[in-house]
């Protein structure tokens, strides 16, 4: 079978156990329910697809059967799921039902998972220390946030973020795997889920945070302009399409690139490092490089026009 229909499998798979979870929970915990249920929709996205099937890449570059990433992909799918709806809720009710979703629902299917008590324990470690280092980095950048941003701040963010997802998936995986360094597995994990943030931010209708970071450190930059678009464009399309044009001036533009570079390097180099060359390699090294083309920019193409 083909690495892509074995991941096509891996796909269908995780529906189903997505779906029997929420069936499970639908008479107890409807709301909750139809939280499970949109990571099922998840799956359909392109881009959150791949994101969903990490665990079963990685098991494969290590040359392990890819079913034993089903429940770890199953717990990132629900955790991703409640995430995004809490990086999406503008009011203290919405984020406090994002927050128990994004806490409950991984650990509720956690207890249902066959598992040595051991290993459910490693596994609910992981996922609490990657829900708090994610949450509050999300909660602390909500409006009003920040409105100066700078590059250690900008690197920070998608680390604790996105990273902490792919770093925690790398170990949980790297747990099932005796004599593996799971360490190395998590920093990769760390690295890629950095370069994967940088990509997702790039499709956003607002410069990507790194982006303005460069800009806010620009040579003659017009700091005080760039913070009153910043706070504006939470509520006016006008300062968005404005705060978009000036963060793409060609000193931001090339030193956000070359950040982008490095990433991809150090993460190819990293993957290199941790895996023997094969088909699943081959896959996330395919993944590596459509993400760096996809989160960088060119001169005067702003995020809006690139959309268009």
């Amino acid at each position: 079978m083909e690495v892509h229909d074995r991941l096509e499998h891996c796909g269908d798979t995780l529906c189903v156990a997505l779906s029997e979870f929420a069936t499970s929970l639908a008479a107890t915990a409807p709301a909750l329910a139809q939280v499970g249920r949109s990571a099922l929709g998840d799956l359909a996205d392109r881009r959150k697809g791949a994101t969903r099937l990490f665990p079963f890449k990685l098991l494969g570059a290590l040359g392990v059967g890819l079913g034993r990433g089903l429940p770890i992909a199953v717990l990132s799918s629900l955790w991703w799921s409640g995430f995004e709806r809490l990086g999406q809720a503008h009011s203290l009710h919405a984020q406090r039902r994002a927050m128990t979703a994004l806490i409950l629902l991984p650990q509720l299917y956690l207890d249902s998972v066959p598992v040595t008590t051991r290993r459910r324990e490693q596994w609910r470690a992981e996922l609490n220390v990657s829900t708090v280092r994610a949450t509050n980095r999300v909660l602390s950048a909500m409006p009003p946030h920040p409105l100066v941003v700078t590059r250690d701040y900008a690197l920070a963010y998608h680390v604790a973020v996105h990273g902490a997802g792919y770093a925690r998936d790398a170990a949980m995986v790297g747990a099932v795997l005796p004599g593996v360094e799971t360490t190395s597995l998590q920093h990769f994990g760390s690295a890629y889920g950095l370069l994967m943030g940088l990509a997702a931010d790039r499709a956003s209708s607002l410069p990507p945070l790194l982006l303005l970071a460069h800009a806010f450190a620009g040579t003659g930059a017009d700091r005080d302009k760039l913070a009153r678009l910043r706070r504006e464009s939470t509520t006016s399309p006008a300062a968005r399409v404005a705060l978009n044009e000036l963060a793409h001036s060609r000193f931001a533009v090339r030193t956000y690139n070359e950040d982008v570079e490095s990433l991809r390097c150090r993460v190819l180099g990293m993957l290199a490092d941790v895996m023997k060359p094969g088909v699943f390699r081959a896959v996330l090294q395919e993944e590596v490089q459509a993400a760096a083309q996809a989160a960088s920019c060119k001169d005067g193409q702003t995020v809006l026009s690139n959309a268009g």
